[in-house]
């Protein structure tokens, strides 16, 4: 096979700051230590099966798609590293990709096309006691979340009755900024359906969904993530609408720009269901149409001033042959 199979004769060039090595057969990571300045490092379309001595503190961004990882491991003491590429791969567990956490700096991450799925998790029966007794907070013993101990989701019942109406859900959109910088429970998952009620399956998906969400609350600066072509995706049904809801600091979502409409639209579908978000949405669409007519009217009474002043100075002007 034609490229390099290994990494040789690097230690020379400390100064590199970008290093292109994609499209070969590499197997191993190797003799990279001596490049202290190192800043990118590309490995894409290769043959690694393990992340392994990349001791290049400098390091922003790693890209190690197309090849044969089953595990992130030995990245936690890259503290600058902001992009990471692990998409197509042979990633299948939460488990595995626990450490992106420990990733401070880390705004983009990229797990699409792995094979991510709830099947390979613990059985329904050794859930947490928390996630899997959890009471029915419709019930009249049980109306705020406060009383459960050992809480670890909050849960909305689309029967819940209160007095809140669909304007109580666009001031939030006003106070918008507000909401989602005040501090939150990191191990609270905004949910919708009462646990108790679900089957076997829904709860091993419930629980997936709990992990993965609480996982990457733990990534502060995360602003792009990409987990599209994984299994869970298309089985566990809304799966945007509970990352959109949970994790709000989130500007791009599979390559889709998120607002902060989206946000309080996944919210309050999760809070009251959809017939609300639909109504939230009209909102919406109809503030736009309001601004837009706002903007075409301010703009038209700015041309007629213009043409008024113009006219003026037309009629007070001398003309000399």
């Amino acid at each position: 096979m034609k490229g390099f199979h290994n990494i040789d004769g690097l230690s020379t060039f400390k100064n590199l700051k970008c290093l292109f090595l994609n499209n070969n057969c590499i197997k191993k990571i190797e003799n990279l230590k001596d490049l202290v300045n190192l800043k990118a490092l590309y490995l894409q379309n290769n043959d690694i099966s393990v992340i392994e001595n990349i001791d290049c503190m400098s390091l922003v961004i790693l890209n190690l798609s197309n090849n044969k990882i089953k595990k992130i491991e030995n990245l936690h003491h890259l503290k600058f590293l902001q992009t990471l590429n692990v998409s197509n791969n042979l990633i299948e567990d939460i488990e595995d990709i626990k450490e992106v956490a420990q990733l401070e700096n880390l705004s983009h991450l990229d797990l699409s096309y792995n094979n991510i799925n709830f099947e390979k998790e613990n059985e329904v029966k050794n859930l947490p006691d928390c996630v899997r007794n959890f009471p029915d907070i419709c019930s009249e013993k049980k109306s705020t979340l406060n009383e459960i101990k050992n809480e670890q989701v909050e849960e909305y019942s689309m029967e819940e009755n209160n007095n809140e109406t669909i304007m109580d859900y666009f001031n939030f959109y006003v106070n918008f900024h507000e909401e989602i910088t005040k501090n939150e429970n990191p191990n609270i998952i905004k949910y919708h359906q009462n646990i108790q009620n679900m089957d076997q399956l829904a709860k091993k998906k419930f629980f997936f969904i709990c992990e993965f969400i609480i996982l990457l609350k733990k990534i502060k600066n995360l602003k792009t993530l990409f987990v599209k072509h994984n299994p869970f995706v298309n089985k566990f049904k809304y799966t945007t609408k509970y990352l959109i809801a949970n994790i709000p600091n989130i500007v791009f979502l599979d390559d889709k720009k998120i607002k902060k409409e989206d946000i309080c639209l996944a919210r309050i579908f999760l809070k009251k269901g959809a017939i609300e978000e639909n109504e939230l949405k009209k909102i919406f669409e109809q503030k736009k149409i309001d601004k837009y007519k706002n903007l075409t009217e301010k703009f038209h009474n700015f041309l007629l001033k213009k043409s008024e002043s113009m006219e003026n100075q037309s009629k007070g002007a001398i003309i000399i042959d």
